[in-house]
C-alpha cells in the first residue's frame, strides 16, 4: 500500500464539490482533456490529476481511453480486491456517497490499516 498516494488522494477528494462527485459514476478521460471531463465521477477518476504523466506514458489505450483499473492499483500499490473495494468500490454510493466520507475511509486505513472485512448492507 502506498501511504503517501492514498494521502494526496484523501486531501484532493476533499476538495471535489459534492455535485461533482459519486462513487457509482465512472469518469471517461483521454488525452486530449488531460483525464478530466468535468463530470460527476468515481474517487479514482478524479484523482487521475494526481498523476497525469505517468498514465499518459502508461495506461492509455490506443482509442486514448484510461486503464482505470490498472493505474489505480499501481498509483496506491492497493492490490487486494477486498481492501480495493473498500476504499474505492461502487456500493458506497449506496452508504456514503461522500468526497468527506471517501477521504476519511482512505485516511483510516492507511492510519489503521485494513478491517476486517464487512459486508457493505444497503
Amino acid at each position: 500500500m502506498n501511504k503517501e498516494n492514498l494521502l494526496r488522494m484523501a486531501n484532493h477528494i476533499e476538495t471535489i464539490p459534492q455535485k461533482e462527485f459519486d462513487m457509482g459514476s465512472f469518469r471517461k478521460g483521454g488525452p486530449s482533456n488531460e483525464f478530466q471531463c468535468n463530470t460527476v465521477g468515481c474517487a479514482i477518476g478524479h484523482c487521475t490529476i494526481l498523476d497525469t504523466e505517468n498514465i499518459k506514458n502508461n495506461f492509455v489505450y490506443s482509442d486514448g481511453d484510461i486503464n482505470f483499473e490498472a493505474w489505480s492499483k499501481d498509483f496506491t500499490g492497493v492490490r487486494n480486491i477486498e481492501l480495493w473495494n473498500h476504499l474505492f468500490g461502487n456500493k458506497w454510493k449506496y452508504v456514503d456517497n461522500t468526497p468527506k466520507g471517501t477521504a476519511n475511509r482512505i485516511r483510516h486505513v492507511v492510519k489503521h490499516g485494513f478491517p476486517i472485512y464487512m459486508e457493505l448492507k444497503y
